[in-house]
């Protein structure tokens, strides 16, 4: 049952609502909204047919252009509210009128019909946030403020990062650059790291960017970033225990052996001797793909948590971010390895603190994904 507040002396309020004629919903639509702001004193409101007045045409297209609205937003009804706030679609007009009436001391808001008719979403600052028509626009708002845009790349980065210092990673450059320097210089060595490193950037940018549009297609983005946020907390919790119980059970997050030790075979002294770019190359991209289950815990939840952001440039731009950071440790193990691969006692130092420092990564891996996994059922 649609609740409208109680009428108020709110006549100080200018509403347009722009809709397409030839559509019979859309007059309802407009019909029944301009009567429910006429419920609450406001007298003030305008309805413009522009499917034949290009001048109409050209005012709200002008309109979405200054606010920014993504092109996927714009419906064939559109609410103008005192020049600043902007409902596209058949927002629900017990939610948009008492937001108005609340009289909201906001610059501006975008607010946009949702995929369900229990959702609506809120577009600020390029990011799209879903909500619940049971939740006031301005709490909302509230609830997301805390990731804003600044806050989610803090998130983005430092989750990649965190994400990059994980044993399953680590162990297969190690592997790498131990079958090198059998062959190859220091420097050939770190050519071959750089082309490895680069391999796996892209291929893990390419599958962040399939499960983000697989989600999107789908139409359900809150269902598919909550499976994602409790993957995360399944894997964490795995990791959690293997690493304070010393061991790993065979549900735990790890990488393939059935598909690495095939993979690392072929990689032998022929490959390294022919074209050590080319085998790194492949190398790479193969192993990147072969250890997702292994590093991906964290990922799937930030890809979740990131999903619900329709502009397609947006989303690039977090996982260039995440995957650049994913790979910096990488990087600055590969240079660490390049200084010590000539120096055998330290190697033997090394290898043998190798099981716990695993844990401990474990550990802080598992936490991580605790921790985002539950996020996401906190924000989305």
């Amino acid at each position: 049952m649609t609740t409208i507040p109680a009428a108020s002396a709110s006549d100080n309020h200018t509403v347009i609502i722009y809709f397409y004629g030839s559509c019979p919903t859309c007059a309802h639509y407009t019909q029944d909204l301009a009567q429910a702001f006429h419920s609450v004193g406001i007298t003030n409101v305008v309805t413009i047919d522009y499917s034949k007045n290009t001048t109409a045409l050209n005012a709200l297209s002008n309109l979405r252009i200054e606010f920014d609205i993504p092109q996927e937003f714009f419906r064939s009804a559109t609410t103008i509210v005192d020049g600043k706030y902007v409902f596209e679609g058949y927002f629900p007009a017990n939610l948009m009128v008492r937001f108005v009436v609340s009289n909201p001391n906001l610059e501006r808001v975008v607010a946009v019909e949702g995929i369900r008719s229990d959702t609506y979403r809120l577009y600020k600052d390029k990011v799209t946030y879903e909500c619940k028509t049971s939740q006031e626009i301005s709490g909302c708002l509230s609830s997301h403020s805390v990731l804003g845009s600044s806050s989610i790349w803090a998130l983005v980065l430092v989750a990649g990062f965190l994400d990059g210092l994980n044993p399953c990673a680590f162990s297969v450059l190690v592997y790498l650059v131990g079958v090198f320097a059998l062959y190859r210089s220091r420097k050939e060595i770190l050519g071959m790291g750089v082309v490895y490193v680069l391999s796996t950037y892209l291929v893990y940018l390419a599958i962040g960017l399939g499960l983000a549009q697989v989600i999107k297609l789908s139409g359900f983005l809150e269902i598919a970033a909550k499976t994602f946020g409790a993957i995360a907390i399944g894997l964490g919790i795995l990791n959690i225990v293997g690493a304070v119980s010393g061991r790993l059970s065979k549900f735990s997050p790890r990488m393939s052996q059935r598909l690495f030790i095939p993979v690392a075979s072929q990689f032998s002294s022929s490959w390294v001797q022919k074209s050590y770019i080319g085998a790194a190359l492949l190398f790479g991209g193969a192993i990147a793909a072969i250890e997702f289950p292994c590093t991906g815990g964290i990922y799937l939840a930030v890809i979740g948590m990131l999903s619900t952001q329709k502009v397609s440039l947006t989303l690039l731009l977090y996982l260039l971010g995440y995957n650049l950071m994913f790979i910096m440790p990488l990087v600055i193990l590969l240079v660490l390895l390049c200084g010590i691969v000539s120096i055998p006692s330290l190697k033997r130092v090394l290898e043998g603190k190798q099981a716990s420092a695993r844990l401990v990564m474990r550990f802080v891996s598992g936490l991580i994904m605790l921790v985002l996994g539950v996020s996401l059922f906190l924000v989305i």
